[in-house]
């Protein structure tokens, strides 16, 4: 440190403490004792008192610290740039996390360059899932399947496209990516960091009371159902109405994952209705409720829908 930042080194930070034996560190600890720094040995007993700046400390535990230095939870930020030792250890005692990734240059390097090979593999993954869009599991006249000289295209050309990304990140491939799935390392980093960069000096780009806000993500029940249909299923009326109008502003969508879902509730409803009909008399339904149940299902525009 000395070497680094020169012989003051220690009056750039509140305190200074070392040897704190990560990831014991966060569990049941060490005893915290002081450092000669003329000689760099440790001096007897254990430090009780509170902590004074200027002073190197060695070992101590996270309740210790947070104890002494006044600050709980989410009042501490903690940067480390191991994924087990640091970030996960610490956000279980409930700091703040920063996991320091020097690899990130590279991944934003790489990202920015070659952005037309994610787009071409998003693209042979759509492919691939049109094809086998309407695929049951006994094949028949009717549905034979996909072309199996297609599917053996699509699959070479994702690997290709794979091949070629792991290319560009150099010999050990992406750190977050294996093609177009996130890796072990990424899911960690999004579970247990709570921001992440590639040096800490970043943060002096940012004022000590600025909040870090995630973007909003959608879990895929939601990225399948479009805006305009989630807004008529909430008809307060609770009358078919709406119900047929976000069904058909879904099939309008063209998502072949949408398509699916909406037939799916579309059948749904089309029970309902018939069932509403049942309860309010004893008698069989009238005709124009079983044709409005038949033409929902079917996905015909007519109307009565």
């Amino acid at each position: 440190m000395s070497y680094l930042l020169g012989p003051d080194w220690v009056g750039i930070f509140n305190y200074v403490l070392v040897s704190a034996c990560k990831p014991k560190f966060f569990a049941e600890g060490s005893l915290l004792r002081v450092v000669d720094r003329s000689s760099g040995k440790l001096k007897l007993g254990t430090h009780m008192g509170p902590l004074q700046s200027g002073v190197v400390y060695s070992g101590g535990s996270c309740a210790e610290f947070s104890r002494l230095i006044g600050c709980r939870g989410k009042d501490v930020l903690y940067a480390g740039d191991h994924i087990f030792g640091d970030i996960i250890k610490s956000k279980k005692v409930g700091w703040r996390t920063l996991l320091i990734v020097p690899e990130l240059a590279n991944e934003l390097f790489v990202w920015k360059q070659d952005q037309q090979l994610f787009e071409r593999l998003q693209r042979l993954e759509a492919e691939m899932g049109r094809m086998y869009l309407h695929c049951t599991l006994a094949a028949s006249d009717s549905n034979p399947g996909p072309p199996a000289n297609e599917v053996q295209r699509i699959r070479a050309d994702i690997r290709d496209v794979v091949r070629q990304m792991d290319t560009a990140y150099g010999f050990l491939g992406s750190l977050f990516r294996s093609g177009g799935r996130l890796t072990s390392f990424a899911y960690q980093l999004e579970r247990y960091a709570d921001i992440y960069a590639q040096r800490v000096t970043n943060l002096r780009h940012y004022p000590s009371n600025y909040l870090f806000r995630s973007p909003q993500r959608l879990m895929p029940h939601e990225s399948t159902v479009t805006r305009s249909a989630t807004t008529a299923f909430a008809n307060p009326s609770g009358g078919a109405e709406g119900d047929v109008a976000g069904d058909a502003a879904a099939r309008q969508d063209g998502s072949p994952v949408e398509a699916i879902a909406a037939t799916a509730r579309l059948a749904m409803r089309a029970n309902s209705i018939v069932e509403r009909g049942r309860e309010r008399r004893t008698s069989a339904p009238s005709v124009e409720e079983v044709h409005l149940a038949a033409s929902m299902v079917s996905g015909e525009e007519s109307e009565s829908d």
